[in-house]
Order: structure tokens, then C-alpha cells, then sequence
């Protein structure tokens, strides 16, 4: 078992992705996260619009063994264009 700052790896970790609402942003996450999460269409994904619909957040939740693929996924989310911010 391996320990980081808040969680005790392996377990289920959410991650808050947020962009703008149009067209391209949900598929655009999908794509950039596609070769590290094969699986993605069959994760648990919540969508949820800012107040005024300028915005769009996806909270993905994954299952991970370590810290590195977490860090892996934050690098592949940070360099897509279309995110604007992940938590």
C-alpha cells in the first residue's frame, strides 16, 4: 500500500475538469484522456453546467493503483487546449 498526502493508494479518486460549454469540450477531454484511460466511457462521469451555462465541469471518477498515474493524468489534462482548470 502507498501512502500520499491525502489518500491511500489504491483507491477511487475524482477529478473536476472544467471548460468552457460548447460543443468540443467534452469530446476534446475524452480524446487527451483516451490513452490513459481506455475505459473512459464506462467511468462514472458527472457533468455540470456554471450557473449562467458558460461553463462545463466533468468529474471523472478513476481507480488508481499509485500517485504517478494520477500525476500522469493531471499532465495529459493540464496540456489539453480546451481545459481551463482540473482539481
Amino acid at each position: 500500500m502507498q501512502q500520499s498526502t491525502n489518500h491511500i493508494f489504491p483507491c477511487e479518486i475524482s477529478i473536476k475538469i472544467v471548460g468552457l460549454a460548447n460543443d468540443t469540450f467534452e469530446q476534446a477531454v475524452y480524446d487527451c484522456l483516451k490513452p490513459l484511460l481506455s475505459d473512459i466511457e464506462s467511468l462514472p462521469i458527472s457533468k455540470r453546467f456554471s450557473k449562467d451555462n458558460k461553463y462545463l465541469s466533468l468529474t471523472i471518477t478513476v481507480y488508481a493503483q499509485e500517485r504517478e498515474f494520477i500525476d500522469a493524468i493531471y499532465r495529459v489534462i493540464s496540456a489539453c487546449p480546451d481545459v481551463i482548470m482540473a482539481l
